[in-house]
């Protein structure tokens, strides 16, 4: 046998441990990514099954909880950004829970409110709340986008 004979047997040798080497971490990171795509799912079903409990949820039903109604953040000012909804004045600031209090009586006045108790979003509503591909939504998980609407 050749000393190069010699050197390509040990380069394809050297070759194929590399290859079973990296064969070997592939196969580690697909079942290890398999793992973690159960585990998400395992999530998003628990978190599905908290959500219907969490949006019925009222303020009556949390007890006496005075910090709620005495937080900073209620009596803090916001401006609502363009479309805005009926009952704001775009050139004004209000105060988060007299937001929350237009909001809502926005919702029920325009007819918004399903018999499930969700809220059927009009096109001005979906661009406000950049919610484009959502037609439904509950009010809790709404106000949670209020971010996306206060300036």
């Amino acid at each position: 046998m050749s000393s190069s004979d010699s050197d390509s047997s040990s380069s394809d040798s050297e070759a194929e441990e590399i290859y079973t080497a990296i064969r070997a971490y592939i196969e580690t990171i697909h079942q290890q990514i398999t793992e973690l795509s159960r585990e998400a799912e395992t999530l998003e079903d628990d978190l599905r099954s908290l959500h219907p409990p969490l949006q019925d949820l009222t303020l009556s039903q949390l007890g006496d909880i005075p910090f709620l109604e005495k937080s900073p953040f209620r009596v803090a000012t916001f401006a609502v950004k363009s479309p805005g909804f009926a009952g704001i004045d775009l050139t004004k600031r209000y105060m988060f829970k007299d937001i929350c209090q237009m909001l809502r009586t926005y919702l029920f006045s325009s007819g918004a409110i399903t018999p499930d108790g969700q809220v059927m979003l009009t096109s001005q509503l979906q661009t406000l709340f950049e919610l484009e591909d959502v037609s439904k939504i509950g009010y809790i998980e709404l106000l949670g986008k209020l971010r996306s609407v206060l300036v």
